[in-house]
C-alpha cells in the first residue's frame, strides 16, 4: 500500500514539484515483526534569477516507524534471518513445558526467564552454540520495540554557466 499525490506546475523563469506519499509494509517475519510505516513530503524548487544564474532546492522529509528485524536490527541481538540460517538443525523451535530438557529446567528452577510462545511452549535456545540464537526468541523478546526516525534532507544549488555549452553548478546539503 503505498498511496501518493503530487504537484508539478511552473512557467519560463520558475518550476515547483511537492508530493506527499505514505507507505505502509508488514515484512516476511511472523505476525509484526517486520513492519514499516513511512510517510514522505518532497518539495523541489527552482528559479531563473537571470538568463546566467539559476537557484534551487530539492527536499525530502520523512517520517518512519519501523522494526527491521530481518536486516541487522532486532532489538540489538543480530538478524533474525541470520539466526535462522545459522540455527542447527537439531535444535527445535520450541519445547512442551511438560517436555523441557534438563538444562533447560535447570535454568528454569533458578529463576531464569524462559520466553513462551502465546501456545505455552517454551522457545528453545541453540544446544549446541550460545552465538547462535532461536530466530523466535528475537522475535517474541523485541516484539515491541520499534525505531521511529524523522530526517530531514535537503540541498540547495547554484547553476552558473559563465560561457556558452559550459555550466557551474555549486550544491550545499
Amino acid at each position: 500500500q503505498r498511496p501518493q499525490i503530487g504537484f508539478r506546475g511552473g512557467n519560463d523563469r520558475a518550476s515547483l514539484y511537492t508530493s506527499i506519499s505514505y507507505s505502509k509494509n508488514n515484512g516476511i517475519l511472523y505476525g509484526d515483526s517486520d513492519v514499516m510505516d513511512r510517510l514522505n513530503f518532497q518539495l523541489n524548487a527552482d528559479y531563473k534569477i537571470k538568463d546566467w544564474l539559476k537557484i534551487g532546492t530539492t527536499n525530502t522529509f520523512q517520517v518512519r516507524k519501523s522494526s527491521d528485524r530481518i536486516g541487522g536490527y532486532a532489538g540489538g541481538d543480530g538478524s533474525v534471518l541470520a539466526y535462522a540460517v545459522a540455527l542447527d538443525p537439531c535444535t527445535p523451535m520450541s519445547y512442551p513445558a511438560n517436555k523441557l530438557p534438563e538444562w533447560m529446567q535447570y535454568d528454569l528452577d533458578r529463576g531464569m526467564e524462559l520466553l513462551t510462545l502465546p501456545n505455552g511452549e517454551y522457545l528453545a535456545p541453540s544446544m549446541f552454540s550460545a552465538q547462535v540464537r532461536n530466530p523466535l526468541i528475537s522475535i517474541y523478546r523485541y516484539k515491541d520495540s520499534l525505531r521511529r526516525n524523522i530526517d530531514l534532507n535537503g540541498t540547495l544549488f547554484l547553476n552558473l554557466p559563465p560561457f556558452k555549452g559550459f555550466t557551474f553548478t555549486s550544491r550545499l546539503g
